[in-house]
């Protein structure tokens, strides 16, 4: 199938892309058995053609049925008039695409921009009558849609000179059959009438001409990559989205790669005071209720009904609370599993783009895959609060999904900092490892008073200048243990000398220690502050890094299983005994690189036999006297950890206690700012 040229500068390669349009457009393509001789005459049934005085071009593209296709370009003059020309073979349905000449046309100055409308044999001997057309033009009304010119920004953390992104643009109409479509403005004789453009950048800007406000599929391609993508978006004045180069769909919701692939990119980190962004409860972020089970992929016929389960499960991070709506590669949360009813886990995954033909881009259900994912979070075996620091790489849209593996379970997120997409400021922060070294505990006295945190009660610790932490911090990684509690609460840790925010760090219960990794602004006065609610408990933190000026980036991944002693995957298969140091190889396998300097890991025991507790460390080195994790009998628990990979380029993870099985999967990977030349 061929489709006109919208503009007689376009490239061959550009008027192929244009084709994949109508291959999805839902026209019925009926099949007619008139010769394939037979012409159709136009002249004098197409109407008049309403371009403010302006000469253009009328492109035709018809279907065949069974015969080749045909494309036939002709012109109208300045009255509007259309050039006499006829149709070979026999046509069932006909696009019409009219343009501006195109010798005169140009999408960022031009008042009237480009339109389409189509015709299948179907509707009759009259099939190609279809009155007069009207293009649209800037500031002016046509059935109740005005013309605006659509001029959006592009952003990347390279270089965007003139020319390096082209763009198509093609507005969709109710043939879709999509509720949540506007419709197209429609001319005297009830035909639909869309705009659509072709242009190329001019710096940080991009255009789609002159349009309607409404549905768009945009082709985007972006030369100095190749990646090229189509994708769906709503435009309107006001509403005109920005393309992020360096974000998965070029940061639309919806999207399919026609070349290349999201890229991974190696960003800084930019810590905020712990905020709560998500909460089921109170309707924050998902207004629907409860997380249901599953990833949000619904069997229904209803579109409705399809969109429900979807945003049930799906959560926008950027744009929002601190994080800015572009060049965001992943956000850091603390996740909370709260009243859940049963045993299971939470997944907490980037958005996929939609895949994988030209149909598929149509179809809601294309980016949520029904399948339970290979890796977690969060493993829940009570309805008691369970948390765990996620690393979670942004997907299309700026969205996140969660996958929930055993029923309706509120959820709460609080958004402790973002990653960039490579960030030029020279005073980005990187992550910086140090030794892991106990800055308090409160059995023994180290770091402060030897008694038990009370309710309510805050304490400083310092960290800048302390186990490694460089003096000139913005963050410091600690792990937080929660031991020999009286109850159940939560801990709260967050920049000394600022009121007390409401997010929580860890939640703990009285009948086991529970550890969770947080990174905490760090204060003014070099410290951190930690209080405790709802029961007094005894508190240890251990230092694990930190964030400064100078230090490595961190590449965020969609997360992979590297090892499993269940199955033996990248360690024995059978459990951990007490004493027992496992090295896990990590460069080069699963998508981290030789030149990982540290990983970002979530560590899960399972099915183990009692109490105990892992450390996680550089493989090749002595254990350290510090914990990651704590478990205790037959309770999935898992944690997040961040630690520099040995020089043989393993992590290894020890087992103090009963027998254990460990799950050790990859989130991300820290790579040299600047690594030494070779």
């Amino acid at each position: 199938m061929v489709v006109c040229a919208m503009l007689s500068r376009m490239s061959a390669s550009a008027r192929r892309r244009l084709a994949g349009l109508v291959a999805w457009a839902a026209f019925v393509a009926v099949a007619v058995s008139a010769p394939a001789s037979a012409q159709v005459e136009l002249s004098g049934q197409i109407g008049r053609v309403d371009a403010a005085g302006l000469v253009g071009h009328v492109g035709v593209d018809l279907d065949g049925g069974p015969a080749p296709a045909y494309e036939i370009v002709r012109y109208w003059n300045a009255a509007g008039q259309l050039d006499d020309f006829a149709v070979p073979g026999s046509p069932a349905w006909a696009r019409f695409e009219f343009y501006p000449d195109s010798h005169a046309y140009d999408p960022w100055t031009l008042a009237v921009g480009g339109a389409h409308i189509h015709r299948d044999v179907s509707m009759g001997p009259n099939w190609l009558t279809i009155g007069d057309v009207t293009l649209p033009k800037l500031g002016q009304a046509f059935d109740g849609a005005v013309g605006f010119r659509i001029d959006g920004t592009i952003v990347s953390s390279s270089d965007v000179p003139d020319g390096r992104v082209e763009i198509d643009a093609f507005q969709l109409g109710t043939v879709e059959f999509d509720p949540f479509i506007p419709p197209l403005p429609r001319n005297a004789t009830g035909d639909e009438i869309g705009s659509f453009a072709t242009s190329t950048n001019r710096g940080t800007r991009w255009t789609a001409g002159v349009g309607w406000s409404g549905r768009y599929v945009l082709f985007v391609r972006d030369m100095a990559t190749g990646r090229r993508i189509q994708a769906i978006a709503d435009i309107a004045p006001g509403s005109v989205p920005t393309i992020d180069l360096d974000a998965v769909c070029f940061g639309f919701y919806t999207c399919q790669y026609d070349h290349g692939a999201p890229g991974d990119t190696a960003g800084t980190f930019h810590p905020l005071t712990p905020t709560r962004v998500l909460d089921t409860r109170a309707r924050l972020g998902i207004r629907n209720g409860p997380v249901r089970t599953g990833g949000g992929w619904s069997p229904s016929d209803s579109r409705v009904v399809r969109h429900d389960a979807v945003v049930n499960h799906e959560l926008k991070v950027t744009g929002r609370f601190g994080v800015p709506a572009t060049g965001v590669s992943a956000v850091l949360l603390n996740v909370t599993a709260v009243e859940a009813p049963g045993p299971g886990f939470v997944a907490v995954r980037p958005r996929r783009p939609n895949c994988c033909d030209d149909l598929a881009i149509h179809d809601d259900r294309a980016a949520v895959d029904p399948a339970a994912p290979a890796t977690s979070n969060l493993n829940v075996g009570s309805p008691d609060a369970v948390a765990n620091l996620v690393l979670a790489r942004v997907g299309a849209g700026g969205t996140i999904s969660l996958f929930n593996s055993f029923g309706p379970t509120h959820i709460v997120a609080d958004v402790a900092g973002w990653f960039d997409t490579g960030s030029v400021d020279p005073v980005a922060l990187g992550y910086v490892g140090a030794a892991p070294t106990r800055v308090l505990d409160t059995r023994n006295g180290t770091g402060g008073p030897a008694h038990r945190f009370e309710i309510g009660e805050t304490r400083p610790v310092a960290v800048a200048g302390v186990a490694g932490v460089p003096d000139d911090a913005s963050a410091v990684v600690v792990n937080i243990t929660a031991t020999q509690a009286q109850a159940a609460g939560y801990v709260r840790a967050f920049p000394s000398g600022i009121a007390t925010p409401e997010a929580s760090s860890l939640n703990f219960t009285e009948r086991a220690d529970r550890a969770n990794l947080a990174v905490v602004p760090v204060g003014a006065d070099g410290r951190i502050a930690v209080r405790v609610d709802d029961a007094a408990t005894h508190l240890v933190i251990d230092v694990m890094g930190a964030f400064s000026p100078g230090g490595d980036r961190i590449t965020a991944i969609e997360p992979v299983r590297v090892a499993d002693s269940r199955s033996g995957l990248g360690i024995p298969s059978r459990k951990l005994a007490d004493g027992d140091v496992v090295p896990v190889h990590l460069r080069g396998i699963g998508r981290v690189p030789a030149g990982a300097t540290a990983v970002v890991l979530n560590v899960t025991v399972t099915q183990s036999e009692g109490a105990g507790y892992a450390t996680v460390f550089p493989g090749g080195t002595i254990a350290p006297e510090t914990s990651n994790l704590n478990f205790t009998g037959n309770v999935d628990v898992p944690n997040l950890v961040l630690t520099p990979v040995g020089a043989d380029g393993s992590i290894a993870v020890r087992n103090r206690g009963v027998p254990t099985h460990v799950l050790v999967d990859v989130l991300g990977f820290v790579t040299r700012a600047n690594p030494p030349a070779t």
